[in-house]
């Protein structure tokens, strides 16, 4: 018997991640649908679409993924790790009951909880194939470390693909779009190309890309990616983290308790109170985002056209699983939490990174084409920040038109995958299938002994790519013949960058000694997925044998036995 195909799209996201399949309908139209995951809270088994992207670890070692996991944080802080995906692809591990986790162990727990639902929506049958997103300025060595988790959690390497959050977000629209009357679509290509700005607003990352649109004879999507800001650690968590520490300043006053004071009483608890007020914070962000919509609707207004008609609502909550002497009901009007995020919303000198207007210009100024906020026919908003006003406020302002909002923002990254999922496995389909035109995120440098670095390829260049290069480089060591060598790589606006991203060394083992000053030819490829390759062979012998790793730590059998245990352990 011929085992079905599934198409499998996933986000896995810093603070949340979503699952979502796509399938024909009876009347041969493509359907995205996200699945809901089974996770214990606690108490009971539930079902929620969202699964928090948070593992915790019993005194036993025996890991939960989700919602109990995010519960503990409150509980058991030094036992729960999150928000791993800033750290993946960097050479760290966290120690827990005396075993140490890396970022991408603890991805593979999220994204065995993800495939094992969709198992279980197919009655047990092996899923081994999906579409997993990464922000579109994820660099090659965190892509790369991604696919290493999506391996540990048993989906098979060669059918683990990857695309970038905005381009499948962007691919759901366009689909949702196509399923409309042409008198309903947001966005008409019958008048020809249009260029739509993607700003997506995670939990833990902002990704502003840009695309020109076009819409063919034949009903085929093509999308050109023009620019991809550079890689912005900004997401819902800063939001968050500065509510908290304004609501941690306002218990305080309100409690009678000074900061010293409460150091002395209750360091041990204060992970506890920050957790809780993290969660606070969340909470507030996301019953402001209901508050407008509902009262919107009720008084015939737009957010828009009157922000100030909403600085008045409020939101209260007890304080739980604080000390006695803290607990009390908090409060917090939206004109309050507006004035705490302004430094996240507005770029305040050149050098101001952590907002959300500085990867937008940063896309703008960087494009294959320069471009200005007037260029851009249409604003596409994606990511659960998205939903807070404030935030749609600002889009609004810089470019004066009303952005679009998905028709569930914490959905249809990984609706878009799955649908590009399906797509890309059939052949012959011109109806909705889309086309890409895609670039290369950001400059990649190798550092030569004299002399400017040297740029292995560029940002904007175009995917596939492969280039290769004859002079200036050679063999280097401290001896007269050598059996290894390592190339210094980082990431960068220019090659004198301050801001520069380092990257692991690039390592070069030859299967025998050779001479230092000997010269090298290196061979740079990078596939449609971003996957970025080097090969290396000796000038004057090209038989010579030259094994290049670019950074990226290959998994023994044994580790991933451990782990692959570790998953066998983890509770439904």
């Amino acid at each position: 018997m011929t085992k079905s195909k599934r198409y499998v799209g996933i986000d896995l996201g810093t603070t949340n991640s979503t699952v979502s399949i796509a399938e024909l309908t009876a009347s041969q139209q493509v359907q995205a649908k996200t699945l809901q995951v089974q996770q214990y809270d606690g108490h009971n088994m539930t079902f929620n679409e969202i699964l928090p992207s948070t593992v915790y670890f019993d005194s036993d070692s025996i890991p939960y993924v989700g919602s109990y996991a995010k519960r503990m944080q409150c509980v058991e802080p030094e036992q729960v790790m999150s928000e791993v995906k800033r750290h993946i692809g960097d050479e760290v591990a966290w120690p827990i009951n005396n075993e140490n986790y890396a970022p991408e162990h603890i991805s593979s727990f999220v994204l065995k909880k993800l495939k094992k639902t969709v198992e279980e929506k197919f009655f047990g049958e092996e899923v081994d194939g999906a579409v997993i997103t990464v922000p579109a300025n994820f660099n090659f060595q965190k892509q790369a470390k991604t696919k290493i988790a999506a391996e540990l959690a048993g989906f098979n390497p060669d059918k683990i693909h990857m695309i970038p959050e905005p381009t499948a977000a962007l691919i759901d629209f366009l689909h949702e779009e196509n399923e409309k009357a042409p008198e309903h679509r947001a966005l008409n290509l019958s008048t020809g190309p249009k260029t739509i700005l993607v700003f997506d607003l995670g939990g833990g990352t902002c990704d502003v890309t840009i695309h020109r649109v076009t819409q063919g004879q034949d009903k085929r999507l093509r999308i050109e990616d023009l620019s991809i800001s550079q890689y912005t650690e900004l997401g819902g968590m800063n939001f968050d983290k500065e509510v908290h520490n304004y609501m941690l300043r306002k218990l305080l006053k309100q409690q009678g308790v000074s900061p010293k004071d409460m150091m002395i009483k209750y360091g041990s608890e204060i992970s506890q109170v920050k957790a809780v007020l993290l969660d606070f914070a969340e909470t507030a962000k996301m019953q402001f985002s209901r508050q407008v919509t509902a009262r919107e609707e009720m008084l015939d207004i737009s957010y828009y056209d009157q922000p100030g008609s909403f600085d008045q609502l409020k939101f209260s909550q007890t304080l739980f699983g604080v000390p006695a002497e803290l607990m009390c009901e908090l409060s917090i009007t939206k004109q309050e939490m507006d004035q705490i995020i302004q430094p996240l919303l507005y770029k305040k000198h050149e050098n101001d990174h952590e907002n959300i207007e500085h990867p937008i210009l940063n896309a703008l100024s960087t494009a294959v084409m320069p471009l200005q906020a007037a260029d851009i026919d249409h604003v596409f908003l994606v990511g659960g920040m998205t939903a807070f006003p404030a935030v749609r406020g600002r889009i609004y302002e810089i470019f004066g038109k009303k952005p679009t909002v998905a028709t569930n923002p914490m959905y249809s990254v990984s609706r878009g995958a799955a649908i590009y999922h399906y797509y890309q496995d059939q052949e012959g389909i011109q109806l909705a299938q889309v086309s890409e035109e895609r670039i290369y995120p950001q400059n990649v440098y190798i550092r030569v002994l004299k002399g400017t670095p040297v740029a292995l390829i560029k940002k904007g260049d175009s995917i596939p790519y492969d280039k290769t290069f004859e002079q200036g480089f050679f063999v280097t060591g401290n001896e007269e013949y050598v059996s290894r060598m390592e190339l210094s790589l980082f990431a960068g606006e220019s090659p004198d960058d301050l801001a520069q991203q380092p990257l692991k060394n690039a390592v070069l083992e030859f299967e025998n000694p050779v001479r230092v000053g000997s010269p090298l030819v290196l061979r740079v490829e990078v596939d449609k997925e971003r996957n970025l390759s080097v090969k290396a062979w000796l000038k004057h012998d090209e038989s010579e044998m030259i094994h290049v790793n670019v950074g990226v730590r290959k998994y023994t059998e044994e580790e991933k036995e451990r782990i692959n245990g570790k998953h066998m352990a983890m509770t439904k």
